[in-house]
Protein backbone atom coordinates (compact mmCIF):
# COMPACT_ATOMS: atom_id res chain seq x y z
CA UNK A 1 0.00 0.00 0.00
CA UNK A 2 2.89 2.38 0.74
CA UNK A 3 6.70 1.97 0.65
CA UNK A 4 7.06 0.73 4.22
CA UNK A 5 4.73 -2.28 3.79
CA UNK A 6 7.49 -4.60 2.62
CA UNK A 7 9.70 -3.65 5.54
CA UNK A 8 6.85 -4.06 8.02
CA UNK A 9 6.41 -7.64 6.90
CA UNK A 10 9.96 -8.34 8.11
CA UNK A 11 9.43 -6.80 11.54
CA UNK A 12 7.28 -9.21 13.54
CA UNK A 13 7.09 -8.63 17.29
CA UNK A 14 8.94 -5.31 17.29
CA UNK A 15 8.32 -2.74 19.98
CA UNK A 16 7.96 0.68 18.44
CA UNK A 17 7.66 4.11 19.96
CA UNK A 18 5.37 6.14 17.74
CA UNK A 19 3.33 9.16 18.69
CA UNK A 20 3.06 11.61 15.83
CA UNK A 21 0.25 13.80 14.45
CA UNK A 22 0.82 12.30 10.99
CA UNK A 23 -0.29 8.89 12.28
CA UNK A 24 -3.97 9.89 12.21
CA UNK A 25 -3.59 11.24 8.67
CA UNK A 26 -1.92 8.03 7.48
CA UNK A 27 -4.57 5.88 9.12
CA UNK A 28 -7.39 7.94 7.59
CA UNK A 29 -5.79 7.84 4.16
CA UNK A 30 -5.12 4.10 4.10
CA UNK A 31 -7.99 2.98 6.31
CA UNK A 32 -5.97 1.00 8.82
CA UNK A 33 -4.63 1.47 12.34
CA UNK A 34 -1.05 1.57 11.08
CA UNK A 35 1.11 1.12 14.13
CA UNK A 36 -1.26 -1.03 16.16
CA UNK A 37 -1.48 -3.67 13.44
CA UNK A 38 2.16 -3.49 12.42
CA UNK A 39 3.85 -3.68 15.79
CA UNK A 40 3.45 -5.63 18.99
CA UNK A 41 3.30 -5.49 21.98
CA UNK A 42 3.11 -1.80 22.92
CA UNK A 43 3.16 1.75 21.70
CA UNK A 44 4.66 4.49 23.82
CA UNK A 45 5.13 8.12 23.00
CA UNK A 46 6.33 11.46 24.34
CA UNK A 47 2.87 13.02 24.45
CA UNK A 48 1.77 10.69 27.23
CA UNK A 49 5.12 10.09 28.95
CA UNK A 50 6.63 13.56 29.24
CA UNK A 51 9.89 12.34 27.72
CA UNK A 52 11.20 11.69 24.24
CA UNK A 53 14.12 10.13 22.41
CA UNK A 54 17.03 10.18 23.08
CA UNK A 55 16.14 10.21 26.81
CA UNK A 56 17.36 6.83 28.09
CA UNK A 57 14.20 6.41 30.19
CA UNK A 58 12.03 5.98 27.10
CA UNK A 59 14.19 3.06 25.93
CA UNK A 60 14.13 1.50 29.40
CA UNK A 61 10.35 1.82 29.49
CA UNK A 62 10.03 0.28 26.03
CA UNK A 63 12.02 -2.78 27.13
CA UNK A 64 10.04 -3.02 30.36
CA UNK A 65 6.69 -2.88 28.54
CA UNK A 66 7.90 -5.52 26.09
CA UNK A 67 8.89 -7.69 29.04
CA UNK A 68 12.45 -8.19 27.84
CA UNK A 69 15.94 -7.02 28.74
CA UNK A 70 17.24 -4.09 26.66
CA UNK A 71 19.85 -6.35 25.03
CA UNK A 72 16.95 -8.34 23.51
CA UNK A 73 15.48 -5.22 21.84
CA UNK A 74 15.85 -4.04 18.27
CA UNK A 75 15.63 -0.27 17.88
CA UNK A 76 15.27 1.20 14.37
CA UNK A 77 15.43 4.95 13.71
CA UNK A 78 16.48 7.45 11.07
CA UNK A 79 18.30 9.66 13.60
CA UNK A 80 21.75 8.50 14.64
CA UNK A 81 21.58 10.17 18.07
CA UNK A 82 18.51 8.08 18.90
CA UNK A 83 20.17 4.88 17.72
CA UNK A 84 23.28 5.66 19.76
CA UNK A 85 21.15 6.20 22.87
CA UNK A 86 19.54 2.78 22.39
CA UNK A 87 22.93 1.18 21.84
CA UNK A 88 24.17 2.74 25.10
CA UNK A 89 21.61 0.50 26.85
CA UNK A 90 22.86 -2.57 24.93
CA UNK A 91 19.94 -2.56 22.48
CA UNK A 92 20.65 -3.55 18.91
CA UNK A 93 20.39 -0.27 17.01
CA UNK A 94 19.78 0.10 13.29
CA UNK A 95 20.27 3.52 11.71
CA UNK A 96 18.68 4.04 8.31
CA UNK A 97 18.13 6.93 5.91
CA UNK A 98 15.53 5.51 3.53
CA UNK A 99 13.08 2.63 3.22
CA UNK A 100 15.43 0.97 0.74
CA UNK A 101 18.34 1.38 3.15
CA UNK A 102 16.32 -0.20 5.96
CA UNK A 103 15.20 -3.11 3.78
CA UNK A 104 18.84 -3.76 2.83
CA UNK A 105 20.00 -3.69 6.45
CA UNK A 106 17.23 -6.04 7.59
CA UNK A 107 17.88 -8.29 4.60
Amino acid sequence: MFPHDAVLCDLDGVLRRFDHPAQADIEARYGLPLMETAFDPALIGPATLGMAKPDRRIYELAAERAGVAPERCLFVDDRLENVEAARALAMTGVHYRSVEDLAAVLG
